[in-house]
């Protein structure tokens, strides 16, 4: 009987332990946060989407890159026997928000009056609204921003971002970013699901736009 409870209490001071040895001080959650924002700050990412939204109803390949302020997502055709894919949808944001769907003009909106009509878009761009709050990000692993809602887990990676207005975006790991999920009211509108990412040598190139003839 006292071999048995012995064990127990053994057992209860080795897990007390491990727990311990589980748990990061501020400086390291800091030094965790700091690393994986870097990585939303330039990254190329390939995968499949999956849209399901109005009359929008595919799955395709993806190429995503980002290099600081400047976003470029390419949707891809497959082509003959998937060879060659070429875009029939490519989205670049910098200056300007520019769609180009295969076929079609490329439409052009101005950033400015683009992020009044959504006034979240430059939490997209850059995340370091969670930086300048990482003490309260780091202690309750939560940052509540206008009407958005942000929250990590204990390796200090965003798993959530969630709006008022019905909108999240959820965020899959395995090591690095998994899968993308974004809903409205708890409908799942696309999801990216991630084969490759790397973060190394990332220079992303604006859409070309057609020359337009003067006076035209």
């Amino acid at each position: 009987m006292k071999i048995l409870r012995f064990s127990f209490l053994f057992f209860l001071l080795f897990l007390c332990g491990c727990l311990q040895l589980g748990k990061r001080s501020p400086a390291e959650k800091e030094e965790l946060l700091r690393t994986e924002l870097g990585k939303w700050q330039k990254f190329r990412a390939t995968g499949i989407i999956e849209v399901n939204y109005h009359q929008y109803s595919f799955r395709k390949d993806f190429l995503l890159q980002k290099e600081d302020d400047r976003i470029r997502i390419d949707i891809m055709d497959g082509g003959i026997f998937g060879l060659q894919p070429s875009p029939f949808l490519s989205v670049y944001l910098d200056s300007c928000l520019i769609v180009k769907t295969s076929g079609q003009p490329a439409q052009i909106m101005d950033i400015k009056q683009l992020e009044l009509e959504l006034p979240y878009l430059h939490y997209l761009r850059s995340l370091s609204v969670l930086w300048e709050e990482r003490d309260e990000f780091i202690r309750y692993q939560k940052v509540v921003k206008d009407d958005l809602t942000f929250t990590c887990n204990s390796e200090m990676q965003i798993i959530n971002i969630s709006s008022l207005r019905g909108f999240q975006v959820s965020f899959n790991y395995r090591q690095e970013i998994s899968e993308i999920i974004l809903a409205e009211n708890k409908k799942t509108l696309a999801t990216l699901k991630f084969d490759q990412i790397g973060y190394h040598n990332i220079e992303v190139v604006p859409l070309l736009l057609p020359i337009m003839e003067e006076g035209s």
